[in-house]
């Protein structure tokens, strides 16, 4: 990973939810919802990729969802800040 002198904040995406008020639509966690055909975490990681001030990201997701999150994270414009895909904990303050 290359530096960016400017950027100096580090994010972390905690999209490990269960998607419980959105009572899973399907039984799909809403990170994985399509907007303009594409997962909606996409579009998220996208903009923190973009975004000059954001270093490196962790993503942190529901332990069911980390090999799909891993495969998503290999998508190339995103290789570059993306440091880490890891699982969330039981409760949100894990």
């Amino acid at each position: 990973m290359v530096e960016n002198p400017r950027a100096s904040a580090r994010a972390v995406v905690v999209a490990a939810g269960s998607s419980r008020r959105m009572q899973g639509v399907g039984g799909t966690r809403k990170i994985w919802l399509e907007l303009a055909g594409r997962p909606l975490l996409l579009h998220t990681l996208e903009a923190l990729t973009r975004a000059s001030t954001v270093s490196s990201i962790v993503l942190v997701t529901h332990a069911d969802d980390l090999e799909r999150a891993r495969a998503l994270a290999e998508d190339g414009s995103l290789s570059s800040k993306l440091v880490a895909v890891v699982p969330g904990g039981e409760k949100r303050t894990d």
